[in-house]
């Protein structure tokens, strides 16, 4: 198998990343950590808005409980989404659904077939298995983790995380992570997680998968962040797809992988509106 991996990130109807690693554009249970963060008490804690209960459509939230919405673009410079790049220095590289060769955007909904994932605030998940040995960055990994706040890793350190790093790579943990949308989500207040390992992957069924699935996720604040998932292939290759981009497109996100040591990383963007929208 070739250090070449391919990191695939899909997303909203006609953007996918794939990465050699390759980025495809696409739509995407478990116990908690032994000691997971005492989840805040947030407005409106008790009530998520209608407007935010939304299908497939991209609506405005509630006003009256989103009051900070706006993405703030001096708070981090923001990283462009590019229809490819790379390689970093191991080796990786992206391409999207825009690009000739590009993935191709086939969203393998697993929110009714999956094992559900119940977290709550800035949380993850116990050890899951794949199913699989999976390479990656070198390392042989047969069992990660599920993140709160959009993000999957190798290693539980700080995977609670909820301010994303802009861009990757970054030495500060978490590392040795996926990052799908990591931002401060609120999985408790709205959607589902779930995921599921397939012998045959249903994404060109050639080998076996593991596919992990946001449905309807809403942040902090209470605005639509969409649903995604990523497909992580027994081969090494990493899909990423964006069913619905949220109200922001990713605006004030991280989509990208990085090493165990933060040293090595690819961004395909962070920090930057629409990035995951369609053209």
């Amino acid at each position: 198998m070739s250090r070449y991996d391919r990191f695939i990130v899909a997303a909203f109807l006609s953007v996918a990343v794939l990465v050699l690693l390759a980025v495809l554009p696409a739509t995407a249970s478990a116990a908690l950590a032994d000691e997971p963060p005492v989840p805040p008490v947030y407005p409106g804690a008790d009530r998520v808005p209608e407007s935010a209960r939304y299908g497939g459509a991209v609506i405005h939230p509630d006003e009256e409980l989103c009051k900070d919405c706006e993405v703030d673009p001096e708070a981090v410079a923001p990283v462009q989404a590019a229809t490819a790049g790379g390689p970093d220095a191991f080796g990786y590289t992206f391409l999207d659904s825009d690009e000739p060769n590009g993935p191709i955007y086939v969203f393998i909904d697993i929110s009714d077939s999956g094992t559900q994932v119940f977290l709550f605030d800035d949380s993850y998940t116990d050890a899951i298995p794949l199913g699989f040995d999976f390479p990656f960055y070198g390392e042989i990994r047969s069992e990660i983790h599920i993140g709160s706040n959009g993000l999957i890793g190798f290693a539980p350190d700080s995977l609670w995380s909820l301010s994303n790093s802009c861009p990757l790579p970054d030495e500060f943990p978490p590392n040795e992570i996926i990052a799908l949308q990591w931002d401060d989500l609120l999985p408790a207040a709205s959607g589902s997680i779930a995921y599921q390992s397939f012998g045959r992957c249903p994404y060109g069924e050639s080998e076996a998968c593991w596919i992990v699935q946001y449905t309807d996720m809403l942040h902090f604040n209470f605005y639509p962040v969409g649903t995604f998932q990523a497909i992580l292939f027994q081969g090494g290759d990493v899909l990423l797809q964006y069913a619905d981009p949220g109200l922001f497109g990713g605006g004030s996100a991280t989509m990208g992988i990085e090493n165990g040591a933060g040293t090595v990383g690819l961004t395909y963007a962070c920090n930057t509106e629409n990035a995951l929208a369609a053209e």
